[in-house]
């Protein structure tokens, strides 16, 4: 299937727009293999769903093409698909709407993929992080924009916990065979993106930082949508050709 100057794929492009589900399907039948290519930016299909809040629909077709290998998948900037959907759901785009937030998307891969709750990306932050982030910046607990982040941080939470509670069993019932539990929980679905020869994320991070830690921590303007990164980059290859 071709791509653009990016990398980006048609089906890129599609979901870029929104387009309806039938499209989505009809391009993955062409080229099933779309769903993991990458573009210039190591982003897969799935990354540009969630960062440009795709309908939940959509991003559940997407995983069951692919058994959720994509969920697993990082960026160049290390991020998850999960990490853009955070993005995209604590970012204020209507200040009448602000605390009114779609949630499914983030529920759907945190059902699947618990373990992407506390993957770092380049900075280091989780997507846990990232809604925690918001949410002390916002500073006051009724400020719309921190119940709005607080709204994604709670089902973050509950992801956390499960995944704590998986783990624990699986310890414990190691620890009665007298054996200890070196395997990450994430084990089945690594060696399935292994046998498909896609970069494997390495073991997760445990995110423990403080509040007030986190308030130390530089304010990063969140990244853009897909399209406003591939117009920045353009614009750089630009610059360069003009100054030869």
């Amino acid at each position: 299937m071709r791509t653009d100057t990016s990398g980006l794929s048609v089906l890129g492009l599609a979901l870029g727009f929104h387009a309806p589900l039938d499209i989505i399907a009809e391009l993955l039948k062409i080229n099933p293999n779309s769903s993991t290519e990458r573009d210039m930016f190591d982003a897969v299909p799935l990354h540009l769903a969630c960062l440009n809040g795709v309908s939940s629909n959509i991003v559940k077709y997407l995983m069951n093409h692919d058994n959720n290998i994509a969920t697993l998948i990082r960026d160049n900037d290390k991020r998850l698909p999960l990490h853009h959907a955070v993005e995209y759901a604590v970012e204020v785009k209507d200040t009448k709407d602000v605390e009114d937030v779609d949630l499914e998307v983030i529920k759907l891969l945190c059902s699947m993929t618990p373990a992407a709750v506390r993957m770092s990306d380049i900075h280091g932050d989780s997507p846990i992080d990232l809604a925690q982030m918001v949410k002390v910046q916002a500073v006051d607990v009724e400020n719309p924009i921190y119940r709005r982040a607080d709204k994604v941080y709670q089902v973050l939470k509950e992801a956390n916990i499960r995944l704590y509670r998986l783990e624990k069993r699986r310890a414990e019932g190691f620890g009665r065979l007298g054996k200890t539990c070196a395997t990450p929980i994430t084990e089945d679905v690594t060696s399935a993106v292994s046998s498909l020869n896609i970069s494997v994320p390495p073991d997760h991070i445990i995110v423990s930082e403080s509040i007030e830690s986190l308030t130390k921590q530089r304010t990063r303007t969140f990244l853009g949508n897909l399209f406003s990164r591939k117009s920045r980059c353009e614009g750089s290859q630009k610059k360069s050709s003009s100054d030869i």
